[in-house]
C-alpha cells in the first residue's frame, strides 16, 4: 500500500474450494494498518455490489462508534454494525482500500497487505458487467495478457477511441490509470493491423502486449451498459 487510495484485487478462491474468502481471513490486520471506531478515523474496505453501490468496512480498534465490538479490535466491522463481518469477497474481485495513514501522512513509509488462498485451475473464468461501470480484477494469481486473456464474449462494444468502445482502465502505483479501448481495427483514422476486437492502449495505434496484473484491480467501462468478460488463464492445463 502506497496512498491513500488503491484499488486492490482478489486473486485467490477460499482453500475450502470455495469462490468466496471472509474478508477478515483476506485481510488481516497488519502493521500500518489504521485502527478505529468508524469509516471516518479508520482503514476501509469498499466492495462494489452488482447494483454498483457498494458495502463499506473499516478496521475495528474494539469499537462501532461508542459500542463495544466483542473480539473487534484487529478486525473489519462493517459500517452501520456492532459485529465482526461474515462477510466475503469472491475470487476475481476488485475493491477500493482506503488508507488513513496515507491520509494523515502522503510521506508515510509503504506497508503490506498479503493475500493467500486456493489458485483458480479452471482454463477459464468469467465476470458479468451489469453496470457501464463495474471494479474488476484477474482472478488468476499472475499477469494475464490483455488480448486473448480477457476477451468481451458477450455485449461487447468496439470502436476507434476510448469514447467509443468498451474500456478497461488499470490503476497504476502512481494512482492514475492505464486505459485500454475495444478496437474495431482502428484508432482514430489509423488502421491498427489485426486489431479488429483487440485491445488498444489509448493513444497507441498498435493492439496491446501489455497484461492485467494479479494484486491490483481495474475498471471495465461498458459502452452497453451490459456485458460479459472472461480470463484466460496463462497457466492451467
Amino acid at each position: 500500500v502506497t496512498k491513500e487510495y488503491s484499488i486492490l484485487a482478489i486473486n485467490f478462491k477460499n482453500v475450502d474450494g470455495t469462490d468466496s474468502m471472509p474478508i477478515n481471513s483476506v485481510l488481516p490486520y497488519t502493521e500500518g494498518m489504521t485502527k478505529g471506531a468508524a469509516t471516518s478515523t479508520a482503514d476501509q474496505i469498499q466492495v462494489m455490489r452488482e447494483d454498483g453501490g457498494y458495502n463499506t468496512y473499516f478496521m475495528c480498534n474494539g469499537l462501532a462508534g461508542k459500542a463495544t465490538v466483542t473480539g473487534g479490535d484487529g478486525k473489519w466491522v462493517k459500517s452501520g454494525q456492532i459485529v465482526v463481518t461474515e462477510d466475503s469477497i469472491a475470487n476475481g474481485s476488485a475493491f477500493w482500500y482506503v488508507s488513513k495513514t496515507f491520509n494523515a501522512n502522503p510521506a508515510a513509509a509503504p506497508y503490506n497487505i498479503t493475500v493467500a488462498g486456493s489458485v483458480e485451475m479452471a482454463a477459464t473464468s468469467s465476470r458479468d458487467i451489469a453496470q457501464s461501470y463495474m471494479l474488476i480484477a484477474n482472478p488468476y494469481p499472475c499477469e494475464v495478457p490483455l488480448n486473448d486473456g480477457v476477451k468481451v464474449t458477450s455485449g461487447a462494444t468496439k470502436g476507434a477511441a476510448t469514447t467509443t468502445a468498451d474500456q478497461i482502465q488499470i490503476m497504476r502505483e502512481d494512482g492514475g490509470y492505464n486505459t485500454y479501448f475495444l478496437s474495431n481495427g482502428l484508432a482514430g483514422k489509423a488502421t491498427v493491423t489485426n486489431g479488429d476486437g483487440k485491445w488498444v492502449k489509448s493513444g497507441e495505434i498498435v493492439t496491446t502486449t501489455d497484461k492485467f496484473p494479479a494484486g491490483r484491480g481495474g475498471w471495465f467501462i461498458s459502452k452497453g451498459g451490459n456485458a460479459t468478460v472472461e480470463f484466460t488463464s496463462p497457466i492451467a492445463e
